[in-house]
């Protein structure tokens, strides 16, 4: 009975919730989780640091009011006595600029920050396709243990009969009390599997509830269902994907910046040409400046490195060792991207076989069970091979969950594969 009042509490408290979705979950995923938004953050900094390449080639202005005393000698200038005027101020207040004419590595210092906003922004990708990914993954645990206990009220529904059964026919005589227990034993059984469903059902709504951030979240959904896709068709559609992986992306990305950072260490040594100005109003003081007339100056100043003690060979040659290794990481993940779609598409390949068996196992387990329930009625067969019968049809039926599930888990993660959520996220002509 308290089983009972289980079911129908943890009932009536989610009826009123909406079923939640795979759309639902990112939809969540999207807007309240902590981990996106975290994601999302770190491409700030990437967008900084190439603002910040970029102003080293713009024009920049500064306003600049300064007060100066200077000691002079008199005589030098024609002053007498000497003494009348030894220090002297001068103030000035007006605005300096500049601009980069030449300035080779700072414009390769600006192709390196282009490719890390791109890394950045793949690098984003990958770990918002990851956060999905995981969270679907969750979703399709909990309709797995739907499902599950589903099929654990069937087969406690089956066995309770079973049990009434044998106690009917134990209280007319007819019967053996080894048959009343063996059929307690079933019921009690299934009510354990029960209970563990019902606690795993909790810990995987929390697990869910985690990756989203929502301590409140509602875990009423539809019990696991499988969507078939073409498995044949899925490596050749795959291969398209690869060069779009946001890993790979990023890999590739992380070459180039290493090119342009070898770039900017050879254009160190070159010539710097900066175009530069100030006007400003000058006197005595800054008050009584602004009375007189403005002044300015303008030039243009030539930087040629000359002596660096090592430093630019240094760097040069510690850059182009990152585009070796940086190459080599690329051309890895390139190669370990095509053995995992290989095995992403065997393994739903498989999945798609153990199905087809499964359900094969099930119908030629529910005929067993029948045959074996109208020979036991007729008494031509033991209670234990009913028993038998009643094990191996709760077993297929157990089984054919765990086959579902690893079916959908394969779809994940093929979709994990191609770094592509369509798989995942659309339903099939048949579901919509």
């Amino acid at each position: 009975m308290k089983y009972l009042f289980a079911t129908i509490l943890i009932f009536v408290e989610s009826s009123g919730a909406s079923v939640l979705t795979a759309k639902d979950v990112i939809e969540l995923l999207q807007t309240s989780g902590n981990r996106w938004r975290q994601v999302e953050a770190q491409g700030q900094d990437a967008a900084s640091k190439l603002e910040q390449a970029q102003a080293a080639l713009s024009p920049f202005v500064s306003f600049s009011a300064r007060q100066m005393a200077a000691k002079i000698n008199p005589v030098q200038y024609g002053l007498t006595p000497p003494s009348d005027i030894d220090v002297v101020g001068i103030g000035s207040v007006g605005l300096q600029g500049g601009i980069a004419l030449w300035d080779s590595a700072s414009s390769a210092r600006i192709d390196a920050a282009i490719a890390n906003t791109k890394i950045q922004a793949a690098n984003e990708k990958h770990f918002k396709t990851e956060l999905s990914l995981l969270a679907l993954l969750q979703l399709l645990t909990l309709q797995k243990i739907k499902r599950q206990q589903d099929v654990i009220g069937s087969n406690l529904d089956r066995d309770l009969k079973i049990l009434y059964a044998a106690k009917r026919k134990f209280a007319s005589g007819f019967g053996i009390d080894l048959d009343v227990q063996r059929a307690e034993g079933l019921v009690e059984l299934q009510k354990f599997k029960q209970l563990e469903a019902e606690t795993a059902f909790i810990k995987a709504c929390k697990d869910l509830g985690n990756t989203l951030t929502k301590s409140d979240l509602g875990c009423e959904v539809d019990q696991l269902k499988v969507s078939m896709i073409d498995e044949n068709k899925l490596e050749e559609a795959g291969n398209k994907y690869l060069t779009d992986k946001p890993d790979f992306i990023a890999s590739q990305a992380t070459v180039t910046a290493a090119e342009a950072l070898v770039k900017e260490a050879k254009k160190e040594s070159n010539p710097k040409i900066v175009l530069f100005g100030e006007t400003s109003f000058v006197g005595a003081s800054i008050p009584s400046g602004l009375g007189h007339p403005m002044t300015g100056l303008a030039g243009i100043q030539l930087t040629i490195p000359i002596l660096s003690g090592g430093l630019h060979s240094g760097r040069v040659q510690e850059q182009s060792v990152k585009v070796s290794m940086a190459s080599f990481q690329r051309d890895q993940l390139a190669n370990d991207s095509l053995n995992q779609l290989k095995v992403a598409v065997a393994q739903l390949k498989s999945a798609r076989a153990a199905l087809s068996l499964s359900k094969r196992q099930i119908e030629i387990s529910d005929k067993e069970l029948d045959f074996a329930e109208k020979k036991h009625g007729r008494g031509s067969i033991s209670s234990l091979e009913l028993n038998t019968a009643q094990i191996n049809m709760a077993n297929a039926h157990e089984l054919n969950v765990q086959v579902q599930f690893a079916y959908e888990a394969a779809k994940l993660n093929y979709c994990r594969a191609i770094g592509n959520l369509e798989h995942c996220t659309q339903k099939t002509e048949s579901e919509k």
